[in-house]
């Protein structure tokens, strides 16, 4: 490999992580807004995350919906192979 230029393998690799790491983000600011909530309606924690389970599972769906989405573009950018302006 030359000048910067990663494998797949590796490009899916990091993909991956990074996936991994703003799942584990959204998933904590999640449960901090179903704690916000669960306190203004004077309910428990497990309560509110029951109301609420529909539009986390969206959330979550989309999260994963869009890393779906990339690893697309990934295999799209290997199978076309490096840009001759990038050589």
């Amino acid at each position: 490999m030359t000048g910067g230029t990663i494998s797949f393998a590796e490009a899916r690799r990091r993909l991956d992580e990074a996936h991994a790491a703003e799942m584990k983000r959204g998933l904590e600011l999640i449960e901090g807004i179903v704690r916000q909530v669960a306190e203004a309606q004077g309910i428990t924690v497990e309560d509110a995350r029951t109301l609420m389970a529909p539009k986390i599972a969206e959330q979550i769906a989309a999260m994963n919906e869009l890393h779906r989405l990339a690893v697309i573009d990934l295999e799209v950018l290997a199978e076309e192979g490096p840009n001759p302006r990038d050589m």
